[in-house]
């Protein structure tokens, strides 16, 4: 008999805490009923928690809230005002995942690599985090065509305001000693491809001699598509470049610019294999001034550069006119929000934050 009260006492419990999590913490109305269950903010608050690594408090919890309520405020007073985002507009936008994702491949990602970056980066698998997307996308929408002459109110920084930062941080625009090179790489994804490389890039420097011109020879023929080799110009190398091995970064500032290296093996993400490299250029470390050129760009600027060059200048200019931007998007989303909450748009049971 104990273990069938046992039994009962736990399907009781469980049945509690079901209840509990179809508890509503918080009802929102603006333009038709809805309510926010204890589930769905335990949801919001794990997939937080799972990404900051932190426990967040009942202020915290609160904060998670407000911004749930927010956001339904925000997609109702959209529906009412007729402002939707179509399938399109969204493909659009994740296609700009797709493009920074191959970016860091090298190479255009199949759809599971896609799924598992966003996956990573969200904790939801992809049609979860299309929908999420979307909405965020309609809120987003609905922020610019009501705030409009706000959000455009943002000025450009001038050219006081650029020196001033300049000055003040003018320690941080500093270029580190830097190789150029061009490579023959020879990839390799598993230990039984990696013996075959090896082979191949012996041959390859047999054949090479250490003689410059037959090297960029085989730079130009490794540029075709489907070759065995792969080819680079171009490359920057700083002397401090995260992840890549001190061998191989001791091997290219050693080399004479016009020479060909000896066999080298590279392991920096994607591709991993063994390389042939000759340095075209040195640049040695000094301080930036506000015309110099940047030459170690950072991965998000290449893009939108498409191989201009990119001053110190330019980079202070855009992160001044992105801090403004931002600046101004908060002054909007608060006004929004304070137009969305006034009256009894929304209710929030208290007790149901701590679950």
């Amino acid at each position: 008999m104990r273990c069938l009260f046992g039994a009962a006492l736990f399907l009781t419990a469980a049945g509690a805490f079901a209840q509990n999590d179809m508890q509503t913490v918080a009802t929102v109305r603006l333009t038709k009923t809805e309510s926010i269950t204890v589930k769905q903010l335990k949801i919001e608050v794990d997939n937080i928690q799972k990404a900051t690594g932190k426990t967040l408090n009942t202020a915290e919890r609160r904060e998670v809230l407000d911004s749930m309520i927010n956001q339904r405020l925000a997609l109702q007073a959209a529906e009412r005002d007729r402002v939707s985002v179509t399938d399109a507009e969204l493909n659009q936008q994740l296609n700009e995942y797709r493009s920074q994702l191959a970016g860091r491949l090298g190479r255009n990602p199949t759809e599971t690599e896609f799924a598992d970056a966003i996956r990573q980066q969200s904790g939801m698998d992809l049609p979860a985090f299309r929908e999420q997307y979307k909405k965020n996308l309609v809120v987003q929408k609905y922020l610019i065509e009501k705030k409009r002459d706000l959000l455009q109110s943002a000025k450009p920084p001038n050219e006081a305001e650029i020196k001033a930062f300049y000055q003040k941080n003018a320690s941080d625009f500093v270029q580190p000693e830097t190789v150029e090179f061009s490579a023959i790489v020879f990839p390799y994804e598993t230990d039984s491809e990696k013996a075959a490389a090896r082979a191949d890039a012996n041959k390859m420097l047999k054949e090479i001699g250490g003689n410059a011109s037959v090297f960029d020879e085989k730079v130009l023929q490794g540029k075709i598509p489907n070759g065995s080799w792969t080819a680079a110009t171009g490359q920057l190398l700083p002397r401090n470049a995260p992840g890549v091995s001190d061998d191989f970064i001791k091997s290219a500032f050693s080399l004479e610019q016009g020479k060909v290296s000896g066999l080298l093996e590279l392991s920096l993400g994607k591709p991993t294999g063994f390389c042939v490299i000759k340095v075209t250029g040195k640049y040695p470390m000094k301080p930036l001034g506000l015309d110099d050129v940047i030459l170690n760009v950072p991965p998000e600027w290449q893009a939108q550069l498409q191989g201009r060059p990119l001053t110190v200048r330019m980079f202070i200019q855009a992160g001044l006119s992105q801090q403004k931007q931002q600046e101004v998007i908060m002054k909007a989303q608060e006004e929004l929000i304070n137009d969305l909450r006034k009256g009894q748009t929304f209710s929030i049971n208290d007790k149901f934050i701590e679950y």
